[in-house]
């Protein structure tokens, strides 16, 4: 299995995106944002030392900004997790229902054959009478051509 994906299910601490590793990708984030303001103020004249120190005051304090990026992050692997987790369980509680339907339209269909074949062998074995057939009888008669005036020649039934 895949090393995101066993993590992503499973939390395994080895297949952990390292926090190092998430907290050096929040750490060059925030040097970004700080570094884009106090480019921002070094065009409008400030010296670098105090575009720099300007930047950390509009930007606020780095630390806790951190540790809820962090937060977050770790925040939203746990609810994908979660959700996944979930998720699964609800297709495989559809499956087992679906199964548990289908053993039992199996269980109906069955019972109606062995009804089906009991009657079948029962009218097979009876000593009823079978009902006869009719005689249809015989057409006798003469055939003519469109009125009864105009008889067929030799056409006798």
């Amino acid at each position: 299995m895949r090393e995101p994906l066993r993590y992503f299910l499973f939390g395994d601490r080895e297949s952990l995106p390292a926090r190092d590793t998430m907290a050096t990708q929040i750490d060059a984030e925030l040097h970004d944002h700080l570094e884009s303001i106090a480019e921002r103020l070094r065009h409008q004249g400030l010296t670098p030392d105090a575009a720099q120190t300007q930047a950390q005051q509009i930007f606020g304090p780095v630390e806790p900004i951190r540790r809820s990026c962090l937060w977050i992050q770790q925040g939203d692997l746990i609810m994908y997790r979660a959700l996944t987790i979930i998720g699964i369980g609800i297709v495989a509680l559809g499956l087992i229902g679906l199964m548990f339907v289908g053993l039992q339209i199996q269980e109906s269909i069955a019972t109606s054959t062995a009804q089906f074949h009991t009657m079948m062998t029962e009218l097979r074995t009876s000593s009823a009478p079978q009902t006869p057939v009719r005689d249809r009888g015989t057409i006798a008669g003469r055939v003519y051509l469109g009125t009864p005036d105009r008889p067929a020649a030799a056409a006798d039934l």
